[in-house]
């Protein structure tokens, strides 16, 4: 499936501050929700995720039930400036961002654009010598 990635704004017609049943009716496709742990401290850190591994991605949502964030990895087909992400060698992923976002962060597993609350993770099964992008995030301004 493709996404057409907006920086800030959402994923195709899916947009960042939508509730979950607007998501899910939007999708309109089989899930598993499961609630990640931000690792932080008590019951309240407990962020409910819709998980749609069939097709290759999660919607994560605040304790309110709006979407905050989207995680893709393959089979999906996030494209960002009409540009398919996951399997792109990094190099090319990463020029793609700075251009973006001259400002990115980038360390061991990948490039992060806070700016545009986007980025990439290296995918580790790929061979080292031509490492590609293995899976894509996107959130609402203020998210990564």
């Amino acid at each position: 499936m493709i996404f057409k990635i907006s920086p800030l704004l959402g994923v195709n017609d899916i947009k960042f501050g939508m509730s979950i049943d607007e998501v899910r009716a939007r999708l309109a496709a089989e899930f598993h929700t499961f609630n990640r742990n931000l690792g932080i401290g008590g019951k309240e850190d407990f962020l409910p995720t819709d998980s749609y591994q069939d097709l290759g991605f999660f919607c994560h949502f605040t304790s309110g039930g709006f979407l905050e964030a989207m995680d893709f990895f393959p089979p999906s087909r996030p494209m960002l400036e009409g540009v398919e992400l996951i399997g792109m060698p990094v190099e090319e992923g990463t020029l793609l961002l700075k251009r973006l976002d001259p400002a990115v962060a980038i360390d061991s597993d990948g490039v992060t654009s806070d700016r545009l609350s986007l980025g990439f993770r290296e995918d580790m099964e790929a061979d080292e010598d031509d490492p590609r992008v293995g899976s894509f995030f996107v959130g609402r301004l203020g998210y990564y």
